[in-house]
């Protein structure tokens, strides 16, 4: 039987790179995915406890997909079924429908159509076996959640809870506070709750933020932004002051329970370093996971011209790469390629000149038996690299494109 990692909330049989990746673009990211072919067996899955949700992609085996609708329908009574295809036939919907499916897309998707098919039940609970993820509720007076099932590890609810991955928002007893006006206020912000674990010289904060202007000037600045700072916070913890200061130190009220999401996505990476050196990376992939689905985008996304917040977001976008470097090699020694294409497709979203990202996506391409999509890709590698960097492909993708244009076997794994 083969081993189980994660039991996902969501099962994807059959498609296309393409029609695979529109459903992973639209799928939030806080919902475990997993993809199978059409034809393989999707009881001997052996998933404990069973998906949430099913989407079937008839592909060109539209009485199979219509035979397996029926099997899940009677054997997990409890699972939705969601049919996907481009230009299904009148009837073909209808037979669906009848035998028991809770809705059907049709490609391209549109993310919005998409969300509204999700069953309740489904959009209000993702699943738990995401170690560490916020939530954010987009209406107002509703902050976010931590689902953590591991109350020794990390408390399941915190005081304060902060994300700095993406644009900075804070959630103070489960309200998201609005932001303050002006971009260096929060950016000062965003800077102690990064560090709130330890004091910071005033020196310090004179020199990162205001640099550029005479020492008078800077500490009358510094006194204005953490007055600001200080009155913003006030209303949320009127008995205690949250920003305090002393002997030419700042620092946040230590007594206060904080987490933010720059603290879980390092533990997450660290721990899953740490485990792929010792048991291997089978054994690391549900931390990589956990930490790739807490990075929600780049550090402070919303402060610009701060070098130490640009010096912070290229260090901790490294960490992310590496988090999905290491989740595509795993799902490509799996030979799930639909899964690893998806995952490379976000490194290159970043770095479009990670030359071995590209070859390991025109490998996916080609093992899905789309050769088409691969030496396209090929193209595109070439392009950015000569655009970007003004170099040539290396041999090894040079030579990967000869195999594939003559349609010799490959190896498994290019890195």
């Amino acid at each position: 039987m083969k081993p189980h990692i994660h039991a996902p909330d969501i099962v994807i049989v059959g498609g296309s790179t393409d029609e695979i990746s529109q459903l992973l673009t639209c799928i939030p990211q806080p919902y475990t995915t997993d993809t199978i072919p059409l034809d393989s067996h999707f009881g001997e899955r052996n998933y404990r406890p069973p998906p949430e949700l099913v989407f079937l992609i008839p592909d060109t085996a539209p009485d199979l997909a219509l035979e397996l609708l029926r099997h899940i329908r009677e054997k997990l009574p409890g699972c939705a079924v969601i049919l996907a295809a481009s230009n299904p036939a009148k009837e073909y919907i209808i037979q669906a429908f009848r035998l028991g499916a809770a809705d059907f897309l049709i490609f391209p998707l549109r993310p919005d159509a998409f969300w509204a098919t999700f069953p309740d039940r489904i959009r209000a609970s993702p699943s738990d076996s995401l170690l560490l993820w916020p939530r954010w509720e987009n209406r107002p007076g509703h902050g976010f959640e931590w689902a953590i099932p591991k109350p020794d590890l990390r408390r399941p609810h915190h005081e304060v809870e902060v994300q700095l991955l993406g644009p900075l928002k804070i959630a103070i007893r489960g309200t998201l506070l609005p932001n303050l006006p002006g971009e260096k206020v929060n950016a000062l912000l965003g800077y102690f709750l990064y560090h709130h674990r330890k004091p910071i010289h005033r020196e310090k904060l004179l020199s990162k933020f205001w640099g550029y202007t005479d020492n008078a000037s800077a500490r009358n600045s510094l006194n204005v932004a953490t007055h600001t700072i200080r009155r913003h916070l006030q209303s949320s913890f009127p008995e205690n002051d949250f920003l305090l200061y002393d002997d030419g130190n700042y620092y946040i009220q230590p007594e206060l329970d904080i987490l933010t999401d720059t603290d879980a996505f390092l533990f997450y990476w660290k721990e899953g370093r740490r485990l792929e050196k010792q048991d291997g990376l089978d054994q690391a992939l549900a931390h990589y996971q956990s930490a790739a689905l807490i990075y929600q985008g780049d550090f402070l996304e919303d402060i610009h011209y701060e070098e130490w917040c640009e010096l912070e977001r290229d260090n901790l976008q490294e960490k992310y790469l590496h988090v999905l470097d290491r989740m595509g090699a795993y799902y490509l020694l799996q030979k799930d390629y639909a899964m690893a294409a998806g995952i490379f497709k976000k490194m290159l979203a970043k770095d479009r000149c990670l030359e071995a990202v590209h070859r390991n996506l025109i490998l996916c391409y080609y093992q899905h038996g789309e050769r088409d999509k691969a030496i396209k890709q090929y193209f595109k590698c070439e392009e950015a690299l000569r655009r970007e960097l003004q170099v040539e492909p290396s041999h090894p993708t040079r030579e990967l494109l000869r195999l594939i244009k003559t349609e010799r076997k490959l190896p498994d794994l290019l890195r």
